[in-house]
C-alpha cells in the first residue's frame, strides 16, 4: 500500500531534503568502509556505526510522534504507541552492540519501513517521501548488514 499523498503530491522533493538525506549517508557508508577495511579501528568504526543508526532509527520513531501529535486529540494509544517502537529497537541494537547490534539495527530500520508502508500516518504526506524514505532506508541497512556479516 503506498502512503498517501497530499495535494503537494505533483511537486518534486525539495533540494534541501535531498541534498541532506544524501548528506546523512555518509556516516553509514564510510562506517561500513571503515568496518570492511581497517580492522585496526574495526570495533570504533561499528561503534560509531551502532550510534548513528539507532539515532536516525530513533529519529524516524521521532518522526512519526511529530504526525501523532499534529493529529490532536484524534490520535490513539496505538499511533504513539507505534512512534515509540524504533527507539526500542535502537537501544536494544545499541546495548547489544557488535555484529549484533549491527544487525539489528538493519533489520529494524527495514522493518519500519515496511510499518510505516502498511500504516501510513493518518495525516497526508508528499509523493516524494516514500521513495526517498525507500532509497535511504535501502543504502543503510545495507551498510548496517555489510558491517555486520564482515566482523
Amino acid at each position: 500500500m503506498p502512503m498517501p499523498s497530499n495535494s503537494k503530491a505533483s511537486q518534486a522533493m525539495p533540494f534541501p531534503a535531498r541534498a541532506i538525506g544524501l548528506a546523512c549517508l555518509l556516516p553509514f557508508t564510510f562506517g561500513a568502509l571503515a568496518v570492511c577495511l581497517a580492522p585496526e579501528i574495526r570495533s570504533e568504526a561499528a561503534s560509531a556505526l551502532i550510534v548513528y543508526g539507532a539515532i536516525v532509527l530513533s529519529f524516524l520513531g521521532g518522526v512519526r510522534w511529530g504526525f501523532a501529535v499534529l493529529e490532536g486529540g484524534e490520535a490513539s494509544w496505538s499511533a504513539y504507541g507505534l512512534a515509540a517502537i524504533p527507539s526500542l529497537m535502537a537501544w536494544i541494537g545499541a546495548v547489544c552492540g557488535g555484529p549484533d547490534g549491527l544487525a539489528i539495527l538493519a533489520l529494524a530500520l527495514t522493518v519500519w519501513f515496511f510499518v510505516e508502508k502498511a500504516a501510513p500516518p493518518a495525516l497526508p504526506l508528499p509523493a516524494w517521501y516514500g521513495r526517498v524514505r525507500g532509497i535511504l532506508t535501502t543504502i543503510a541497512t545495507l551498510s548496517l548488514g555489510v558491517a555486520a556479516f564482515s566482523w
